[in-house]
């Protein structure tokens, strides 16, 4: 291969470069220590203009003086690379990460190299994220009960995942209390209640079943209560952990009322056959009454 040849593949191979650096908004520029530019790639060329013999903060930020926090003289210093966000002024504050890496030229003098990629997605994608975790946890804690996810490790340990705020209604104990020690809510489940619990959980681990369970628990200042657990499990394959994800509803109220009805449908039963029993005793003083009138009227 000649040299014309040669240095018509190197041609096209900048201009495919250059395409994609265009299209994916990724700049490159070579930096000097006294923040000259040395080379910037031609899409931000024709984006900001002619760089000879302009700082980079007065190119890209239209700035006179270095901006703050800027970084290369750290890496500069330092002779690393170093990796940032920054946003562009000129560009709508176009959000890019920028990786400065420091390298030395032929003549043994120190410069910088930016790669500088478009995040704006990135951080679109970012913010969509917060606000549809700030929308959960809105909802979770708004619950009427305990959201919550609850880790069983292959090992056997027990811990707390997640809680919402509820725990502190339901269960007494702050979400901080119940994540460091799991054993603190269940030394509160009623004795003769706990192995149903155990029990229901191993069923349903082991049929990766959801879980489901009324138990009673025993509040630190004395108080009972009746929860309802329910929660769909799901396995980690590569550790072999079971994650639960459900909630903690507290039905006391509605155990309370279960008994009421309970206790008005005895006392119903008993006045039906009260009144039954009643009933049958006036129909049998009925026909002894006929019985004696007939029997008058007989002898006369």
């Amino acid at each position: 291969m000649d040299n014309l040849e040669e240095l018509k593949e190197l041609k096209e191979l900048l201009k495919r470069i250059e395409f994609i650096l265009g299209v994916t908004k990724t700049g490159i520029d070579i930096i000097d220590s006294n923040f000259n530019i040395i080379y910037i790639d031609p899409a931000w060329a024709r984006a900001y203009g002619d760089y000879k013999g302009k700082k980079c903060f007065e190119y890209f930020s239209g700035r006179n003086s270095v901006c703050p926090g800027c970084t290369l003289k750290q890496a500069f210093l330092t002779k690393q690379p170093v990796v940032t966000e920054e946003i562009l002024p000129k560009e709508g504050y176009r959000p890019i990460q920028v990786t400065t890496i420091p390298f030395q030229n032929e003549s043994g003098e120190w410069l910088v190299a930016e790669i500088n990629v478009d995040i704006t997605k990135i951080k679109r994608t970012q913010e969509l994220l917060k606000e549809q975790k700030k929308s959960l946890q809105f909802v979770t804690d708004n619950v009427p009960g305990v959201v919550y996810q609850f880790k069983l490790t292959k090992d056997g340990s027990q811990s707390f995942v997640f809680l919402s705020a509820g725990t502190k209604t339901v269960f007494g104990l702050t979400v901080s209390e119940m994540k460091k020690d799991f054993s603190l809510a269940w030394n509160m489940i009623i004795p003769d209640d706990a192995e149903l619990v155990k029990e229901s959980i191993a069923l349903s681990a082991r049929t990766m079943q959801p879980w489901d369970c009324k138990f009673r628990i025993k509040l630190q200042s004395g108080e009972d209560k009746w929860l309802h657990g329910s929660s769909v499990p799901m396995l980690d394959a590569e550790d072999g952990s079971i994650t639960w994800t459900g909630t903690f509803l507290d039905v006391t109220a509605n155990k309370k009322a279960e008994g009421e009805l309970a206790k008005k449908m005895r006392e119903l039963e008993i006045f039906q056959k009260a009144a039954i029993g009643r009933e049958m005793k006036m129909i049998e003083l009925k026909k002894k009454i006929d019985k004696l009138e007939e029997e008058l009227k007989k002898k006369e």
